[in-house]
């Protein structure tokens, strides 16, 4: 039988030991004595301990962090006024009495487990994953590896965070980012901005939450690393050939104007738009995407413990993260909004099934990043974070085929708590372990083990993405789409979706390269409030499913061949080009609305309307379709009679299909239908203008030369 290591011999606990607050002797963990008679006392509640206010709260936090001998690890100059501040005027006297006499000492009674829980923590990591270290030590750069933590183990860990009670002064020397709360706190004082009480908000509902319940899954951190040298069975560092040579076809690529990356419900990879020090800003001043990330799922700020800055042939990895609160807003307008229950499915290892991967990117690099060096290390870099490892690896070894369908406002913490660079030159270790949804996860240390493991099936993991790299780090957005599609695709993944959250999509290209047979939606928009400039949304049928919300749309062209701009929103399309590829009767929309009280319909101001040969402008999808073309430029192609009513007679009294001031050959009136509409001023007046998309109060600013030309025309028939 196997003798048990002991702990005073485990490589993994003796790496991080220094940065921990416990002490180990005889193989077993503990807190100084002193702590933990200042435990106890918080443990039995205010009647004993008398704390019962921020002051007292955080000269307890000094008590503590004297008695680990810390005094000379100073906090943040202003992090007692911040405590008092939040726990004695911030919150109300109700949420104060529950923490101080509920939550407190249950955080307490967590702390003095924690000796315990770690000690158990190394007893089970390694028969974890057989084969795998699995032991919370630091994960140095250039060394791939894995840390797999109970939630109860991350809980203690953050319970630390919040007194402070981490060791910082060597913390620089490995590069490794804030860890304790101190920061956090002081920045109440120094501004008291709601946003920062929003994010000390989000950690202490997590704390009422885990000290109501103790969650009992798990979550893991893992290192990916490219290797920079060659190696049999690994993927390395590409270089420019290897992309420019690359014949992998593109992968299916979504849009969503609205939504978040974090309530994706496809399973996807999430991506945090990271800083190199892993949670950038979040316990600092930080608000924007990944510091958000950070504050509803809280369990990710205990890799801020083990994990030093990332570098460019890197990424970091996270299974299991639990989400405990709801939140409005970004940025400067970020507020917490109340609890959120967490119902993503958990797997064989007890993590839940929601996948992040931290990705960096380049801070402010204006001009240099369309240069060659640039280009790679932004591909790369997303390439390291997005690599499907398993089949990856099949691919390269010719046992898949080719399955991919061809179809920040705030400043940025750039450096947290560490000023200067890296110099690390250790020697590169194997590339990503992939993270499997059920079974065994195919964790190794060396490439070689890692082609003999089982492997699932993960051709349903897409990337769910958005603007990484762009807002507080400046990146061009187009650049940086792209990078990410390549990345993703040369990956092996099957979809990536790209989150726009809510802003204009610029110059986006969106096209379905389906074929004529049969639907073949290019974008579909759901959201209100969505706005398109310049885009290309081309495929043949169904090409622009404009669905629900209202839905502005200039500079645009589109393209398709049947029923092409369809849907029920309430869309005003300004200067589009419309091109048809029917060949006979094909119709350019289906409108869908289906009652006189729906505020939708499409109008169609200053387009070009064309085709290659014959189409129809409308039929309708809904009873009471609505259809408005005003000042636009109508080709022969459009066939004299102008609308169909798809075989329903009854339609003819319902639907509502006009023209105003139209010219071109396919705009002659004299042979529409009856039920066509030749519209008169003051018929035409509600869909002249962005009122009738209400885009006054969401577009700023107003993109259009047509207003005045368009009051003064009816102002004039009025008169």
């Amino acid at each position: 039988m196997e003798m048990e290591m002991k702990m005073e011999d485990r490589e993994d606990l003796n790496s991080i030991l220094p940065y921990l607050p416990l002490l180990l002797r005889s193989s077993t963990l503990f807190w100084p004595s002193q702590a933990i008679e200042i435990l106890k006392l918080l443990a039995a509640g205010p009647d004993r301990s008398r704390l019962n206010s921020g002051d007292l709260f955080f000269r307890t936090i000094t008590d503590l962090r004297r008695s680990l001998s810390l005094s000379s690890d100073p906090l943040a100059f202003s992090a007692h006024q911040g405590y008092v501040i939040f726990f004695d005027q911030l919150i109300s006297t109700e949420e104060s009495k529950k923490w101080f006499e509920e939550i407190l000492p249950a955080l307490a009674n967590l702390l003095l487990r924690f000796p315990s829980l770690l000690e158990s923590h190394y007893q089970n990591a390694d028969n974890l994953i057989n084969g795998v270290k699995t032991g919370l030590r630091i994960l140095n750069s250039q060394e791939a590896g894995l840390v797999v933590l109970s939630q109860e183990l991350i809980a203690a860990l953050l319970g630390c965070s919040l007194f402070c009670l981490f060791p910082v002064a060597i913390r620089g020397d490995k590069h490794l980012p804030t860890i304790n709360f101190d920061h956090l706190f002081a920045s109440l004082h120094d501004s008291c901005d709601q946003k920062q009480q929003s994010k000390i908000k989000c950690i202490i509902h997590y704390f009422e939450r885990i000290c109501a319940q103790i969650p009992r899954g798990s979550v893991s951190f893992e290192r990916n690393v490219l290797p920079l040298e060659q190696r049999p069975l690994c993927v390395s560092y590409p270089d420019a050939n290897f992309w420019n040579g690359s014949s992998i076809p593109l992968c299916k690529f979504e849009v969503c104007s609205f939504g978040l990356i974090e309530d994706q419900s496809s399973g996807a990879l999430e991506v945090d738009f990271a800083n190199k020090y892993f949670g950038g800003g979040a316990l600092h001043r930080g608000c924007v995407q990944e510091e958000i990330r950070f504050m509803i799922n809280p369990e990710l700020i205990a890799g801020m413990l083990f994990l030093p800055a990332l570098e460019d042939n890197e990424s970091i990895e996270v299974v299991g993260a639990e989400r405990f609160s709801n939140y409005t807003g970004y940025a400067s307008s970020f507020r917490f909004s109340g609890d959120y229950v967490d119902k993503k499915e958990m797997n064989s290892l007890g993590r839940r099934k929601t996948r992040i991967v931290a990705i960096d990117a380049l801070c402010h690099p204006g001009m240099r990043q369309y240069k060659i060096k640039y280009l790679l290390r932004e591909i790369n870099k997303a390439f390291c974070g997005f690599m499907d490892q398993s089949k990856y690896d099949q691919y390269e070894r010719g046992l898949v085929k080719n399955d991919c369908s061809r179809d920040e406002q705030d400043t940025d913490m750039k450096d947290p708590n560490y000023e200067g660079t890296s110099n690390l030159e250790a020697e590169a270790a194997s590339t990503s372990i992939e993270t499997l949804e059920e079974f065994v996860d195919p964790m190794t240390e060396t490439c070689q083990e890692n082609a003999h493991l089982p492997l699932k099936n993960q051709d349903d993991i897409g990337i769910a993405t958005g603007n990484w790299g762009c807002g507080a780090f400046g990146g061009d957005p187009e650049l940086k789409t792209i990078i990410q599609w390549l990345a993703a695709s040369q990956g092996r993944r099957p979809f990536i979706t790209y989150y726009t959250f809510g802003l204009r999509a610029l110059q986006n290209l969106d096209q379905n390269t389906f074929g004529s047979s049969g639907k073949a939606v290019a974008l579909r928009v759901s959201g209100d409030k969505a706005a398109f400039y310049g885009c290309r949304i081309v495929s043949f049928q169904d090409t622009l499913l404009d669905d629900t919300g209202r839905h502005y749309y200039s500079n645009c062209y589109i393209e398709g061949a049947t029923d092409f701009i369809c849907g029920n929103a309430a869309s005003l399309f300004e200067k589009c080009h419309i091109h048809s590829l029917a060949e006979g009767t094909g119709s350019i929309t289906a409108q869908r609305r289906q009652s006189p009280s729906e505020e939708t319909g499409f109008v169609f101001l200053g387009c070009n309307i064309s085709g290659v040969r014959t189409a129809l402008l409308g039929r309708p999808w809904g009873a009471y379709s609505r259809v408005i073309f005003a000042f636009s430029y109508i080709s022969s192609a459009i066939l004299p009679q102008g609308w169909d009513d798809w075989g329903n007679s009854d339609t003819h009294s319902t639907v509502y299909y006009g023209q105003y001031k139209c010219y071109g050959r396919g705009a002659v009136m004299s042979k529409r239908v009856e039920y066509g509409r030749n519209l008169t001023s003051l018929e035409a007046e509600p869909f002249l203008t962005k009122d009738f998309i209400g885009a006054k109060a969401w577009i700023r600013p107003v993109p259009t030369k047509f207003t005045k030309v368009f009051n003064k025309l009816v102002n004039g028939a009025k008169n």
